[in-house]
């Protein structure tokens, strides 16, 4: 039990952050996603272990529920997405009261829940298209940041071993010795950390990276990209693991189609390698670590067997209850399943479906100024592009859905029509055949003779 002057303490330090939350939302925001990818250094807070990430996440949300409860000159956006977002933690923390003791109950609702509330906020915060262009800058800063940090991994594994290698990676975040690669020395157990071990951020980073050669922008940008893609690539071959393989090989196919430059013509150049490099990737897919494939099946009889003898889950962390392999579900659907029921994975997928729509709709805009040269519309393919291999790689081979970064990436895919709306603002020329034809449906609407209820009736008749 606390004493009564600790708590106090502890709660006008909350006050007055929260204060500054308020006051300087953009410096707490650009502090949550740049913590994203270091979410394992973590600080005793009580009984509670949070990062940087968590605590700048919490001071953005009572900052704005001060605004919106005391001063009643916010407004809610995407009530929708609010209400599916809270009913997914409604299921999920339920079950997780339900079967797990206290205080450990707390603690992993506590964690499940910032990552939900870090989707609510973003699409709360993120109001216009500057904004969010800087959001995506910084995520591609902490991600380079992260750089750094699993090369240092590599240099304590080299120096002192696995021993040496525990004290700055958790465990946990090793999926095995790098096979990949045939040199010992470059064969550690590596990944960026324990957030992005299976490659995430990597996918995301070097698909945005490396599509910026595919489009018209400007040289500069391109030089300056030159070297965190090398960076991200020497990552990413240090990193065993084939999902991010197949996510950059998707977001690669995807660029080249859309591409707005002669790069475009590179199609027919994979098409002519594919019979090539099939047979290799066949065997890198369904050959490498095959141990790992088997479970990845072996796991999905359980996971029914188990959601049929409890249709409203298990709780956090209780997946284990599922299966005697000792493994994980290896997909967000899974996961969400056992966590939650079927209440929770019908929710989730009801906010996917929702992304994945407005995605749609933002790209048949967005393709009216594909020959227009602007850097809108290649940002919105590089995207585009991203969202493809994130998607693939993290509902169907590594579950993400329990993670920040996760709800940090559908955020940023929900909020792209925020580049639409500042194509329509500023090159007007491309959508005036759009803005046409609604006024012209809008005038004949208007101009169609109303008919009386008595002659409606006769028609009827």
């Amino acid at each position: 039990m606390l004493p009564i002057y600790s708590i106090l303490l502890v709660l006008t330090v909350v006050g007055i952050l929260a204060f500054w939350a308020f006051r300087y939302p953009n410096i707490f925001l650009y502090l949550f996603l740049l913590g994203l990818p270091f979410d394992h250094f973590t600080i005793h807070v009580g009984v509670l272990n949070v990062s940087i990430s968590d605590i700048a996440l919490v001071l953005l949300l009572l900052a704005w529920l001060f605004e919106l409860f005391f001063k009643g000159k916010i407004m809610i956006r995407f009530p929708g997405q609010i209400y599916l977002a809270l009913m997914l933690l409604v299921f999920v923390i339920g079950a997780t009261m339900l079967y797990t003791e206290p205080p450990k109950c707390y603690l992993v609702s506590f964690s499940f829940s910032v990552k939900v509330f870090a989707y609510i906020l973003l699409l709360q915060l993120i109001t216009d298209e500057k904004q969010y262009i800087r959001l995506i800058i910084i995520i591609l800063i902490g991600a380079l940041l992260s750089t750094f940090l699993a090369l240092y991994q590599q240099y304590a594994f080299v120096t002192g071993g696995l021993a040496k290698l525990k004290t700055v990676m958790p465990e946990g975040a090793r999926a095995g010795l790098n096979t990949n690669l045939p040199l010992g020395l470059f064969r550690p157990p590596a990944g960026m950390n324990r957030e992005a071990a299976y490659g995430i951020y990597l996918s995301f980073t070097i698909s945005i990276l490396l599509s910026m050669y595919f489009f018209r922008l400007s040289r500069k940008i391109k030089i300056v990209s030159f070297l965190p893609l090398i960076l991200f690539s020497v990552i990413l071959i240090m990193n065993d693991t084939r999902a991010v393989f197949i996510g950059i090989l998707l977001a690669l196919i995807v660029t080249t189609l859309l591409s707005n430059t002669h790069a475009r013509y590179a199609i027919v150049i994979i098409i002519c390698l594919f019979p090539l490099v099939v047979s290799p990737l066949y065997d890198f897919l369904f050959h490498h670590r095959e141990a790992s494939l088997i479970s990845r099946r072996e796991v999905i009889i359980p996971v029914f067997e188990y959601v049929f003898k409890h249709p409203f889950g298990g709780g956090i962390r209780h997946f284990i209850k599922t299966s005697e392999l000792g493994i994980g579900a290896h997909s967000s659907f899974l996961q969400l399943m056992t966590y939650g029921g079927i209440g929770a994975l019908s929710i989730y997928l009801f906010i996917l479906i929702s992304v994945i729509v407005r995605v749609n709709s933002s790209f048949r805009s967005i393709w009216k100024v594909r020959w227009s040269g602007s850097y809108r519309y290649a940002l919105f393919c590089m995207l585009f592009a991203a969202f493809i291999c994130t998607i693939v790689q993290s509902e169907l081979i590594h579950p993400r859905a329990t993670n920040k970064d996760h709800w940090v990436f559908l955020a940023i895919f929900y909020l792209s029509p925020l580049i639409i709306q500042g194509a329509k603002r500023e090159e007007k020329e491309y959508f005036q055949q759009e803005e046409t034809e609604v006024e012209s449906k809008k005038s004949r609407r208007l101009s169609q003779p109303a008919i009386p209820a008595a002659q409606k009736s006769e028609a009827i008749t």
